[in-house]
């Protein structure tokens, strides 16, 4: 089977392409490596986060909807 010069040209594009994505992968991989202290700030940033948003507004809705239907009954 003869390859052409524009599919040997194809296939060399395609494996550079392939080469940077995999330098890509890597750089990736390799900067999502956190410290053990910076993962359990952001647990207790969340954790904060819930406590002070979202409970309140959960609360909030939920004494709205109870008041709507005692005033309803």
């Amino acid at each position: 089977m003869k390859v052409s010069k524009d599919e040997r040209r194809r296939v060399d594009e395609l494996e550079k392409r392939i080469a940077n994505l995999e330098k890509q992968t890597l750089q990736t991989k390799s900067s999502e490596n956190i410290g053990l202290i910076r993962m359990f700030g952001e647990g207790i940033m969340s954790l904060v986060f819930g406590i002070l948003i979202v409970g309140p507004v959960i609360a909030i809705v939920y004494a709205l909807v109870v008041l709507f239907f005692s005033l309803v009954e």
